[in-house]
């Protein structure tokens, strides 16, 4: 019931209008939506601890064999933090080679992202 003194709110306001819930065309597909299902079954299958760390490497490797991923969009599409992913993973795949940047100079560009060496894609 309503207090003293206020409407009633017009009714049908709490359902959104219909076509909403889905995106826009034109938007982004979310990271994980650029991730083969073949490939994504495979992380999906991690646990929340790795032991082996080449598995991740790989994994890695292989969701950016042919397009760039920041490292927040790693981080959705292997369900681990931004952080870990970049401390863990990417700064030492980059030393090695197995990693280039999109943005090589300026290596704390905002927008960086990582795609697996064409050198290392064999």
């Amino acid at each position: 019931t309503p207090l003293p003194g206020l409407s009633t709110p017009p009714l049908g306001l709490s359902t959104p209008p219909p076509g909403l819930s889905a995106p826009p065309p034109g938007l982004s597909t979310p990271p994980s939506g650029r991730v083969n299902p073949e490939l994504k079954a495979r992380i999906d299958k991690l646990g929340k601890r790795i032991k082996d760390k080449n598995i991740m490497v790989g994994l890695i490797k292989d969701v950016c064999r042919n397009q760039f991923f920041t490292a927040a969009e790693l981080g959705e599409i292997f369900n681990r933090g931004e952080d870990y992913i970049k401390r863990k993973f990417l700064g030492q795949m980059i030393e090695s080679g197995e990693l280039e940047y999109r943005f090589p100079e300026m290596k704390n560009h905002p927008s960086q992202a990582y795609r697996t060496s064409k050198s290392r894609q064999k």
